[in-house]
This record gives C-alpha cells, structure tokens and sequence, in this order.
C-alpha cells in the first residue's frame, strides 16, 4: 500500500487486511454462540443417547423368540404353540363326549331293560335245585313207573298175561311138589320172581303173584297164611295156622 508522505497517515484494519474490533469481537461472539450451541447440541445428543440407551434397555432384541417364533417380524401364537385345542377341535371332542355318553346311557337303558327281562323270565321259572319225584332238575331227568308207585307195560302185561293164563289150566306147570307144615320153607327150582304163582295149600289153591325181592303176601284161607318171597328161590308159610303146602305151581 502507497500513501503520499509528507501528510498524516491513518491506517485502518481494513488497510492491514484486518478485522476491526468490532468486527472481531462479533466474529468471536459467533464463535462463542457457536461453541455454545454445540455444546448444548451435544449435550442435548448425550441425553438422546442416554435416552435411547434407556429405551433400548427396556426392550428386547429382534432376535427375541416366543414359542420359537421370532420377534423380528409380527407373529401370531396358535392353540397348537401352547399345546391347546382350538375351538373347533375342542367342540368336535366335546360332541364326541357327548355322544360317548349318549351312547353309554343307550347301553345302560338297555341292560337294564335285559336285566328286568332276565329277572321277570328267571321268576317264571323254578330254580334247578327243584324236585320232581326226588330227582333233581339240575339236568334232565326220567321218571319212570315206580317213580309214581306204578307198574310198568311189561309188569302189567305180564300180571294180565298170568291172570290170564291162571285160568288156562293147560299152561301151568309144577316147579314144586311136596309137604311143608306151618313155618317150613321151600327150596324152588327158579325163580319166580315176576310170575304168576299157584300155590295148593291144604288141598286148595291160592294164586298168587311175585313181583320182587322180599315180596310179602298175606292171604286168608283156612287162617292167615303169609307167601314172602326172599330173592333166593325160597317159599316160606311162616304163620299159616293148620296150614300145609302140596304144591308149587308157575302159571305160564
């Protein structure tokens, strides 16, 4: 920069490319108001970030699964994640239920029903501890003619066919012949068990018939005269009052 000399010369801050005062200080003022605002920038920054930290703090990561479903997008939890029917499965279980137990009463109805039958058909019958004639009806059983204190076909045949052929004296035949008093007894021949018998006591003839064993026939002739039959083929006139027996006599 040139002046004239010779004359006073005033240099200014401008001449010597310099701020003024006044235009230093407001420039330091700007940078003062500038350290100022950063400063409260950054103090404002630190409470964001103490506040973010904070917010993060009380949250969970993206990473974060519930019922093995990560959080990192929406997700929705099912009555199968936690182990549970839906409510269609629980209503068609619960109709099966139902049904079960519609069902179970259908059966109980009708055991009952069987058992009332049963009952009312076991009380229209006799218990099988239950007698006929001394033969229980435990199992099956027969009852037969001496089971009722009757003759057979074949003992009634034969007693008709000996009443029959006691008339025919053609068909009688002598087993015996001899002389037996009063309490004698008499050996025969054969048996005469199930026969038709003429016995000539004391000259006259009794007939009689042998149906078994031990038979016992009581007679009145000329007193009481008592035929037992023993099962051995032995006659006896045990009691017979003046009593003789001739003859022995089986009517064929």
């Amino acid at each position: 920069m040139s002046k004239p000399t010779g004359k006073l010369i005033r240099l200014t801050a401008n001449d010597v490319d310099a701020y003024t005062k006044a235009e230093s200080d407001t420039k330091i003022a700007d940078a003062k108001k500038a350290g100022t605002d950063a400063q409260t920038t950054a103090n404002a920054a630190n409470t964001n970030a103490t506040n973010a930290n904070n917010n993060a703090n009380g949250r969970v990561p993206n990473t974060r699964k519930v019922n093995n479903k990560a959080l990192s997008a929406d997700i929705t939890i099912t009555a199968s994640d936690v182990g549970a029917y839906t409510k269609a499965e629980s209503d068609t279980k619960i109709a099966d239920a139902k049904k079960a137990g519609t069902d179970a009463q259908t059966t109980a109805n009708t055991a009952n029903t069987n058992a009332t039958n049963a009952n009312n058909n076991a009380n229209g019958r006799v218990p099988n501890t239950r007698k006929v004639n001394n033969k229980a009806l435990s199992a099956d059983i027969t009852i037969t003619a001496s089971d009722v204190g009757a003759y057979t076909k074949a003992e009634v045949d034969t007693k008709v066919n000996s009443a029959k052929n006691a008339a025919n004296p053609t068909k009688r035949r002598s087993i015996w012949t001899g002389n037996v008093d009063r309490g004698g007894t008499i050996t025969l021949p054969e048996s005469i068990n199930g026969k038709h018998v003429m016995v000539n006591v004391n000259g006259k003839f009794l007939s009689l018939f042998f149906c078994g064993a031990g038979t016992t026939f009581s007679e009145s002739f000329n007193g009481w005269i008592e035929f037992e039959y023993n099962g051995d083929k032995i006659l006896k006139n045990p009691n017979g009052s003046n009593c003789r027996v001739l003859q022995v006599m089986v009517c064929e």
